[in-house]
């Protein structure tokens, strides 16, 4: 019989290093790498704090810095605001004060004064024609046209006019005499002359009344002085002309508007009626 004898710690003698001096096992050296890895590691755990901490305080003092900044926006836009209204106020004024100055440059503009009418219509009557009366009816308010009947076509309605009516009474030696009043009338730049036509006319005896003492006719008194001519009774229907006083003022001139004309003389130099 044969035995097998194995020495198990003897054949690890060639495997194992002998420990130095005579001791036990010791840990293998760390390698330089690893320990830079490792300093780093650490050094990033402390400074990414200390970073996180100082942005945080940057941007704390940013954000300080903006609501300072729109505080005082706040203040500047509030005085901004204030200064606009002030503006618009004093806009409001000035164009209340510019609108009552063009109204009243307007009134000034459409004036047209009794003298210089009645100056014109003295300078055109022809000879053998007397006035006895002028009346002048103002115009009235316009009103909207009625609705024509249902099924019936529309039509133009007739513009009435907008200026003040204007009626003239007299006599004249004939009705040729009245002919060439409307005609003069008709030319007058205070008149429409579309708007001028006459109303009626008729003979008429005459309204003058000759008068002789009795001491003249040396006889009773059933002398009768001798009767004038008949006379034609007329009426005459115009109104008043719409052109502004600006076209007009060497006819009111003539007239003898000379205040009027003044004054829209002075509007024009100021700019607020055109020339």
């Amino acid at each position: 019989m044969y035995s097998l004898e194995v020495n198990f710690l003897k054949d690890r003698e060639g495997i194992l290093p002998p420990p130095p001096g005579g001791g036990g096992p010791t840990r293998p050296p760390v390698p330089v790498n690893q320990k830079m890895l490792m300093f780093a590691g650490v050094a990033v755990g402390i400074l990414l704090p200390l970073a996180a901490g100082g942005a945080w305080l940057f941007l704390d003092n940013q954000i300080q810095q903006l609501i300072s900044r729109g505080a005082t926006l706040d203040q500047e836009l509030g005085g901004l605001q204030a200064q606009e209204k002030q503006r618009d106020e004093l806009l409001a004024k000035f164009g209340q004060i510019q609108s009552e100055t063009k109204d009243l440059a307007t009134v000034f503009d459409q004036m047209k004064p009794w003298s210089a009418i009645l100056q014109d219509v003295r300078d055109r009557l022809p000879p053998g024609v007397q006035v006895t009366t002028i009346t002048q009816t103002k115009a009235p308010p316009p009103t909207a046209p009625a609705a024509p009947p249902q099924g019936t076509p529309a039509q133009p309605a007739a513009t009435p006019p907008t200026t003040d009516r204007i009626e003239l009474v007299g006599v004249a030696n004939s009705f040729s005499n009245v002919n060439d009043l409307v005609l003069t009338l008709q030319k007058s730049s205070f008149f429409k002359d579309t708007d001028t036509k006459l109303i009626s006319a008729a003979l008429i005896d005459n309204p003058i009344q000759l008068y002789v003492p009795p001491s003249q006719t040396g006889s009773t008194a059933s002398f009768q002085p001798p009767k004038l001519p008949k006379v034609v009774q007329f009426k005459i229907e115009t109104y008043q002309s719409e052109k502004p006083a600006t076209e007009m003022l060497k006819e009111l001139e003539t007239k003898g508007a000379l205040g009027l004309v003044t004054r829209v003389e002075n509007l024009q130099q100021q700019g607020v009626l055109k020339k």
